[in-house]
């Protein structure tokens, strides 16, 4: 992905996975948000306060103000919001296969019901490749509660 005269210009390339191409643009401005609007005053808007409300973790007062204590709450709710949204779109956060002790290795086999042809592919050391596999699904779940939270108050992020 490029900028061309203030657009920006997708190649054929950048289609094929788009989450690698837009994560980390969502996350440096994500990031870049969070430092700017956390020195901002009262940088909470928009429909994240109404949900806050709506539950009950906070009272509006009768002129559409808060108490001092209900603006922490809001303040640190918010924050713990926007840092799942950074983690969602951290590429970096995602678990790297190579930290764990395990590898396929493929075994050439007569066997016509094989998964691959020709052979079939042997893991070296199933519980790492469990510990693996639910480390990504952990992930995975983590990533998704931080998206669900962008779609959400992606009308929120303004100061």
């Amino acid at each position: 992905m490029r900028i061309h005269k203030g657009k920006p210009k997708f190649s054929y390339k950048d289609t094929w996975h788009m989450n690698s191409v837009l994560s980390p643009i969502i996350c440096a401005g994500l990031k870049k948000y969070k430092e700017v609007a956390q020195v901002k005053a009262q940088s909470i808007s928009g429909s994240f306060i109404e949900d806050m409300v709506d539950s009950g973790l906070v009272k509006r007062n009768e002129d559409y103000t808060f108490s001092k204590e209900d603006w922490d709450v809001l303040d640190n709710k918010w924050w713990y919001v926007v840092d799942k949204m950074i983690y969602a779109f951290d590429l970096k956060s995602e678990p790297d296969i190579m930290e764990y002790n395990f590898s396929h290795v493929f075994e050439e086999s007569e066997e016509q019901d094989a998964l691959f042809v020709g052979g079939t592919c042997k893991c070296t050391n199933e519980d790492e490749s469990d510990h693996y596999t639910n480390d990504m699904k952990a992930w995975n779940e983590r990533c998704d509660k931080g998206r669900e939270y962008f779609a959400k108050y992606y009308n929120s992020l303004w100061w």
